[in-house]
């Protein structure tokens, strides 16, 4: 039996004096009503109700328990309908990460217009290139660029991020007689590159033609960012 519904039929049955009337207005049998309230006097192991054929009547015992079932009732009705409230308003803090770079560029643009349209909000913006632990920070929501490590996280792709790859002419200038400026991907295993290592791929670099061949080789890095 389910405690609540029934408490909520005996009090609905009271107070319309009619297990008929609360049978219509739950689209369902003033058999089905009945039964419900008297599973609920089995539970209570009291009688709640004097029924005859013309009317019904609380007894002692149904008086007492309508007043704090009434009441629950009521403020569970109440708890109920401010959550739906509040989920209609945004209200609070909201704790973004993000990079520091993508940050800037993104998301700082669109703060003001976001605050305009949820006056009950405010944001925490927490730009970090480093490692962020979002559930021991707290973090509410987080962009990240690339594969999601912990699948334990919701994550919902919001758009790509382009790299491309580059070298400074002068270091081309450098290279050694015979060793020519990178033509394909594998060109760079013979050159010294930068890696990233916030990445999760580090040194791992991927890369895709037009025609949608792909080439993945290890960078050989003689410095790390």
């Amino acid at each position: 039996m389910d405690r609540l519904t029934a408490m909520q039929t005996f009090v609905r049955v009271v107070e319309s004096g009619s297990f008929s009337a609360v049978a219509r207005e739950a689209h369902t049998t003033q058999s089905a009503v009945s039964k419900q309230v008297a599973a609920l006097e089995r539970e209570l192991g009291a009688c709640l109700l004097s029924r005859t054929t013309r009317s019904l009547a609380l007894t002692e015992e149904g008086e007492r328990y309508f007043e704090q079932a009434r009441r629950l009732v009521a403020e569970i009705a109440e708890a109920e309908n401010s959550l739906r409230q509040g989920e209609q308003q945004l209200t609070g803090w909201l704790r973004v990460a993000a990079s520091v770079g993508f940050g800037r560029l993104k998301l700082l643009p669109l703060v003001k217009s976001f605050l305009a349209a949820h006056a009950g909000v405010k944001i925490d913006l927490r730009l970090n290139d480093g490692f962020v632990d979002l559930v021991e920070q707290g973090i509410d929501v987080a962009v990240r660029i690339g594969e999601l490590a912990d699948s334990s996280l919701v994550a919902r792709r919001i758009g790509t991020s382009r790299r491309v790859l580059v070298a400074s002419r002068q270091y081309l200038r450098s290279l050694p007689k015979g060793v020519k400026a990178p033509q394909v991907p594998e060109d760079l295993l013979r050159l010294n590159c930068i890696v990233y290592t916030e990445l999760a791929t580090q040194n791992v670099w991927s890369f895709t033609a037009g025609a949608g061949a792909s080439a993945e080789i290890g960078a050989v890095a003689t410095v790390r960012a």
